[in-house]
């Protein structure tokens, strides 16, 4: 996951990675959808809005971010 994100340019880091991962319970074609969504408008993921996004929704709100990935 971090060379796919290396070489598409988005900057996320190892523990940003684990959370999405855990998230999405281990499914790469969710991963990688989400990672796709966050790279159309971002060049950086980071641990804290991977944890918002993944919070109930009164939560997701308040960060645009997670309109995008959580489609």
């Amino acid at each position: 996951m971090m060379q796919i994100c290396q070489r598409e340019g988005l900057q996320v880091n190892e523990s940003t990675l684990e959370a999405l991962v855990e998230g999405a319970n281990s499914d790469i074609r969710l991963i990688l959808g989400q990672l796709q969504m966050v790279r159309l408008s971002s060049r950086a993921l980071s641990y804290d809005e991977v944890k918002v996004c993944q919070s109930p929704p009164q939560q997701q709100m308040s960060h645009a971010k997670c309109s995008l990935w959580m489609l």
